[in-house]
């Protein structure tokens, strides 16, 4: 069976899951605790609109912490819960 996808202007995919084999995965940033994974898909997760997979065990907490751009997210599998302070 032969999946036809289009290319973005950079020529990647503009569809992949989080098991593609080409995603390279690591370490979160060091204030995450252990067990978090993340892979980049689109640009550098330092600086506004980059686009990331995150890996994290069944009942982890991720801290507390704020973005200076819009974040968007997307639960692939399981149940996440989101607070945002003030709200």
């Amino acid at each position: 069976m032969a999946l036809a996808m289009e290319q973005s202007t950079q020529g990647k995919p503009l569809a992949m899951t989080a098991d593609d084999a080409s995603l390279k995965w690591g370490p979160c940033p060091e204030f995450f605790p252990a067990g978090c994974q993340i892979a980049v898909l689109h640009g550098d997760p330092d600086r506004e609109n980059a686009d990331v997979f995150f890996k994290v065990p069944a009942n982890y907490d991720i801290p507390n912490h704020w973005h200076t751009s819009p974040e968007r997210m997307v639960l692939v599998s399981g149940t996440m819960t989101v607070q945002y302070k003030g709200h």
